[in-house]
């Protein structure tokens, strides 16, 4: 009977089962798909090329991170939500003897249209130069996102919470003022969903996820650094970033 019922549900011919067990099973599916996409759109991927510090120096830099069209639907709501399109956040780093990275990412929790998005995150990394024109940095993070707002449906007090750790390495080619750079990286995620409307909490345990990333910048000046950042995630998100990058 059990795969009588399976079938069935595959073929779409939903009216032999009962209308709530085929809208949990629905709903799960879509909040685990909807958590994990926003997980991997606020971790803190590398945004920096190798190669565009040299000897000790000081890195301040404003984030812009592209939100691309989500289906936020969850279950049987069908309320369009409208999010922003650019989350921004900022990011600190300080580098010594031309190879140690330290460095923090920051978001103070200010709204913006309707959503409040709060960040902290620490990085370290480590840069080898081969040659005048390449290096390899390799770079091990912690992070933290926390939103509020509607998610799941519009004018809803939603809540979201991220924790992430991860590792990425990232090749760097400099060649005059344009710095071109590709990574990979591994990390693993832990995420909660709090819906206002429902009163449940849906919870996703810690999972490991895939992550590339290639980037193009150009060295305005010896003081600031233009970065464009394409990433691509476990085949369910692809979006860009772009950082504004002043060199001390």
């Amino acid at each position: 009977m059990l795969i009588r019922m399976l079938i069935l549900s595959l073929l779409g011919v939903s009216g032999f089962l009962s209308a709530t067990s085929v809208i949990a099973v629905t709903a799960q599916e879509q909040s685990e798909r909807l958590q994990l996409i926003y997980a991997h759109l606020l971790d803190f991927r590398s945004q920096r090329p190798p190669m565009a510090v040299v000897g000790e120096g000081q890195e301040w830099e404003v984030e812009l991170l592209h939100r691309p069209e989500v289906n936020n639907r969850i279950g049987n709501k069908q309320e369009p939500v409208e999010g922003p399109p650019i989350l921004p956040r900022f990011r600190y780093r300080q580098f010594f003897d031309q190879s140690y990275q330290i460095g923090v990412g920051l978001q103070v929790p200010v709204e913006v249209m309707e959503y409040r998005y709060a960040f902290l995150a620490g990085e370290l990394g480590y840069q080898w130069m081969f040659t005048e024109d390449w290096a390899l940095a390799a770079r091990t993070y912690l992070a933290r996102s926390v939103i509020h707002g509607p998610i799941t449906m519009t004018d809803a007090e939603d809540v979201f919470e991220v924790q992430q750790q991860g590792i990425d390495a990232t090749l760097g080619y400099q060649w005059e003022e344009w710095l071109l750079s590709a990574g990979v990286g591994h990390s693993s995620v832990q995420n909660k969903l709090s819906i206002e409307e429902d009163g449940v909490m849906l919870e996703d345990p810690s999972a490991g996820y895939t992550y590339y990333y290639g980037g193009i910048g150009y060295l305005v000046h010896p003081d600031l650094r233009l970065n464009f950042t394409q990433h691509s995630t476990d085949q369910i998100l692809r979006h860009w970033s772009f950082a504004v990058t002043l060199l001390r």
